[in-house]
């Protein structure tokens, strides 16, 4: 298309006020990792990237929170073809610990489950002191 054809798009119906934002935040549910041990943050960044990378996986919204005045959303992340959760895959090996929560379910008690799993492999000193 030639320059000369192009013509701005009218501003009541395309400005950012119109619009939303497209890129959203979202958090790990249900997990933490020890902040205080550098190498364990890094160990599990690089871990959920090796876990992630090339897949194609589906987001599920499992909660939201409140968080320092703001709204946060708190996802799960299923792996489309093996259907296996990723975040309690490395809960399971060691990588994350699991948030105590006021409010029970049944994908908290089996992400507790797993990280019972890893202490009794002993997969990650840190899970020795929750």
């Amino acid at each position: 298309v030639p320059f000369k054809d192009l013509a701005p798009l009218p501003a009541s119906k395309y400005s950012i006020q119109v619009f939303p934002a497209a890129a959203q935040s979202y958090r790990p549910a249900f997990v933490y990792l020890p902040l205080n041990d550098y190498e364990a943050v890094q160990d599990a960044k690089e871990a959920f990237e090796v876990s992630i990378q090339g897949k194609e996986l589906l987001m599920k919204k499992e909660y939201r929170e409140n968080i320092a005045g703001n709204w946060a959303d708190f996802v799960t992340l299923i792996d489309k073809d093996t259907k296996q959760d990723v975040l309690m895959n490395l809960v399971k090996d060691g990588y994350f610990m699991v948030k105590d929560r006021r409010k029970k379910n049944k994908i908290l008690t089996e992400y507790k489950n797993a990280q019972e799993i890893a202490k009794k492999k002993r997969v990650s000193w840190y899970l020795d002191i929750i």
